[in-house]
């Protein structure tokens, strides 16, 4: 029997942070996959309505990070 791939899925409260996310979301990834070397891993940041550049961050980042998935309210 074969066992199913795993699939690591986080979710990232995100609200005016752009100045702390370009550090957090590669640390978390590289967390991640020291965690779960093996699974799929997804990070979903949950943009809550932000002021600041949060959006405009979070963009570049998931060009960059094909892991990142963002959400916004």
């Amino acid at each position: 029997m074969t066992a199913s791939p795993r699939h690591l899925c986080l979710v990232m409260p995100v609200y005016n942070e752009a100045a702390g996310l370009p550090l957090a979301v590669p640390h978390i990834l590289a967390a991640a996959r020291a965690a779960a070397a093996t699974a799929r891993i997804t990070l979903i940041a949950v943009d809550d309505g932000s002021r600041d550049a949060s959006a405009e961050c979070l963009a570049r980042l998931a060009a960059q990070h094909p892991q990142l998935h963002v959400l916004r309210f």
